[in-house]
């Protein structure tokens, strides 16, 4: 199965493709990760589509590997998927000092 990458901006990329037949089964080919860093975020949309996340490395999704993304569907049959996929970045810059707030 091929997928597709569409970049749509720095920090923003979809891929799209089929889920497996079964239910809650993971493709033999997972698609790609578009930046080959685990540290993203991933909305998925499609009839009962979602990437796999059983909470083992929260706050991030399980499913999203370094190298590709574990999408599943909850219902039978093939769907048709799209995967927003946004690279997180560090935070340091937003990081608030809270020291001189009081309550």
């Amino acid at each position: 199965m091929a997928y597709e990458i569409n970049f749509l901006g720095d920090n923003h990329a979809t891929v799209h493709g089929v889920c497996d037949g079964t239910a809650d089964t993971a493709l033999a080919t997972l698609p790609p990760n578009p930046w080959n860093d685990a540290q993203i975020a991933c909305m998925s949309e499609g009839e009962g589509v979602y990437v796999e996340d059983d909470g083992s490395v929260a706050p991030r999704q399980s499913g999203a590997l370094q190298a590709t993304i574990d999408v599943r569907s909850s219902v039978a049959g093939g769907k048709f998927f799209v995967v927003h996929c946004f690279k997180l970045g560090s935070g340091e810059g937003n990081v608030r000092d809270h020291s001189a707030i009081t309550t």
